[in-house]
């Protein structure tokens, strides 16, 4: 008795198969229309996967921050902040040109010039045009399309003051809200 049913079982899903494959069509149409059913089930299967990298690569992502460069407005170590990318991004800027882009006081999330393997939290202390005053008593002009950056704490930073000034390209986007430890808008 189970042996007949799990053979009923196995018949039904063989001819299923058979007819999904295309075995029962030598048209081209149905190689086409089986083509076409395959692309739906695999799109269906990674239709979450794609909105996720859509989504982290132009919409928003969350970055862990480490270290002491921003000390007192995150703690040292253990912070999640909310980074949105609309401001960094160009096709977003084209389509809305009057949203707020990233200016001066706010904290962004850049590359780092010198370690293209890291990310660095600061904030915007200068922007084009700008003229710098540095330690030395020299001055720098910010070129158009570039940023000065610093860290909150200037004695533990590594910042523009080492690296100079950086390009807009290398801003991954703007920190809205401090996660955690203590929900805290920026």
């Amino acid at each position: 008795m189970i042996k007949s049913k799990l053979k009923l079982l196995s018949d039904s899903i063989i001819i299923k198969w058979r007819n999904r494959a295309g075995s029962t069509g030598t048209g081209i149409h149905t190689k086409i229309s089986n083509f076409f059913n395959e692309l739906n089930i695999i799109y269906l299967y990674f239709r979450p996967f794609i909105w996720f990298v859509f989504i982290n690569e132009f919409i928003f992502d969350f970055y862990m921050l480490e270290g002491e460069s921003m000390i007192p407005t995150f703690e040292p170590y253990g912070n999640i902040v909310f980074v949105e990318k609309f401001s960094s991004n160009k096709i977003f800027q084209f389509i809305f040109p009057n949203y707020k882009l990233i200016s001066t006081g706010d904290i962004v999330c850049v590359g780092n010039p010198t370690n293209h393997e890291m990310k660095l939290c600061k904030r915007i202390i200068h922007t084009e045009g700008d003229i710098v005053q540095l330690s030395n008593g020299d001055e720098i002009k910010i070129p158009p399309n570039n940023l000065w950056i610093e860290g909150d704490n200037k004695d533990n930073s590594f910042d523009s003051r080492k690296f100079g000034y950086i390009p807009k390209q290398l801003v991954l986007g703007k920190v809205v809200f401090l996660i955690w430890p203590k929900f805290k808008l920026l």
